[in-house]
């Protein structure tokens, strides 16, 4: 599989991952399935890996169901 990554600013890491993870839901206390609250056993960082994935996951998905739409409709317009 192929590899993705970009920079961040060392001075700037963690202010990017916070406003990432705020922006996103990020929560630093989850349930832990019995009514009480457990710190998030995923991390920031793998939050922000995980949701930026999806998001550009999402974007592709997106593209190729409007990619096929558009075709459809050519053939179904040569239709009529």
């Amino acid at each position: 599989m192929a590899q993705f990554s970009f920079q961040l600013p060392d001075a700037k890491e963690d202010d990017i991952i916070d406003a990432w993870c705020f922006q996103e839901g990020y929560q630093i206390s989850v349930s832990d399935g019995n009514g009480g609250m457990i710190n998030n056993p995923e991390t920031k960082v793998q939050f922000a890996k995980r949701t930026v994935k999806n998001k550009m996951k999402d974007a592709y998905v997106r593209y190729q169901a409007e990619q096929a739409r558009l075709a459809a409709a050519a053939i179904a317009n040569g239709e009529v």
